[in-house]
């Protein structure tokens, strides 16, 4: 009886303990299917994250490149505002220099034209002496024909009155065509300062 009862209870502790075992692989079995499937579950997310972030690399290379070329661009337009600026600068510094040289010229315009009206008021003056000087003669002819020399030699002095007034147009032509001449030098001047401001 001792040892059929030994016997059963050692066949029921191995069955305890299979089964035991057996709950065990099982746990077992269900914790290596959880990690798998959470392995598979990470290795997506990781795929996945990857795949992103090779896409966003791309978009990043793109836009480095397009930055590259912005930096190209603006480096250009750069380069060619400062040439532009120079450009600019030496427009303005001759432009400065033609105004001083068109206000040096009306200048000298101004003095030669207060020259013609002095000038023309000498001969003015001397016009109006002729003119006095001819009715005094005209006066004294009918007054007394024996003061005829004395006529004669007022006659030769408005000769030469008259001689001087020639010279004296003569030379307010010159000056005339001198004014002309610094006028078209001031046009030519002008047209050549808008030519080289709007080329």
């Amino acid at each position: 009886m001792i040892g059929g009862k030994q016997k059963e209870e050692d066949a029921n502790f191995w069955i305890s303990y299979a089964d035991l075992m057996a709950g065990l692989l099982f746990v077992f079995i269900l914790l290596v299917g959880a990690v798998v499937s959470k392995t598979i579950i990470i290795k997506q997310q990781l795929d996945e994250t990857e795949r992103k972030l090779m896409i966003v690399t791309e978009q990043l290379k793109k836009k480095e490149l397009e930055l590259e070329k912005v930096t190209i661009a603006l480096k250009e337009t750069q380069d060619e505002l400062k040439k532009t600026e120079e450009l600019l600068i030496e427009k303005e510094t001759l432009l400065a220099q033609k105004e001083a040289l068109l206000a040096e010229k009306e200048r000298l315009l101004a003095d030669k034209q207060r020259e013609i009206e002095e000038k023309s008021r000498t001969i003015q003056e001397q016009e109006q002496k002729i003119n006095t000087l001819t009715v005094e003669l005209e006066e004294i002819k009918q007054i007394n024909v024996q003061q005829k020399r004395t006529i004669e030699m007022q006659v030769k002095n408005i000769d030469y009155l008259k001689k001087a007034r020639d010279n004296k147009d003569k030379e307010n032509q010159e000056l005339i065509e001198s004014v002309d001449s610094l006028e078209e030098q001031k046009a030519e001047i002008f047209n050549e300062m808008i030519h080289r401001i709007v080329p």
